[in-house]
């Protein structure tokens, strides 16, 4: 797991959830292609690097969510600022983004970048 964590600079960003929020199942969204962090595999299912940390950081802290729908940056990006109990990930956190998300804990790390 510590391995996985330190391969990049993406971020998770989460917007709408509350302590109630562990009772309802939330909805997690990604970016479509982004390799390895976040694909499509053989099934349609999103998996890579990103997919499998934030799986785990659900199910460690027993968050109930359906399956990661993946997206195009625009709309994940859309999906994630207007509707409640949504979280998304495969997002590089800049200024200009700030201050839209509530932003929660990297999912990869930026000294580790592959170039």
């Amino acid at each position: 797991m510590k391995n996985l964590l330190q391969c990049g600079t993406i971020l998770l960003c989460i917007v709408g959830l509350n302590v109630s929020t562990a009772a309802k199942e939330i909805t997690v969204v990604a970016m479509n292609s982004f390799q390895p962090f976040v694909f499509s595999d053989a099934n349609n299912e999103a998996t890579g690097i990103a997919v499998s940390v934030v799986t785990t950081l659900l199910e460690q802290a027993d968050i109930k969510a359906g399956p990661i729908t993946l997206y195009p940056l625009r709309r994940m990006m859309t999906l994630v600022s207007k509707e409640p109990n949504t979280l998304g990930f495969a997002l590089f956190r800049n200024p200009k983004r700030e201050h839209l998300y509530k932003w929660i804990v990297p999912v990869t790390l930026p000294e580790n970048l592959v170039y």
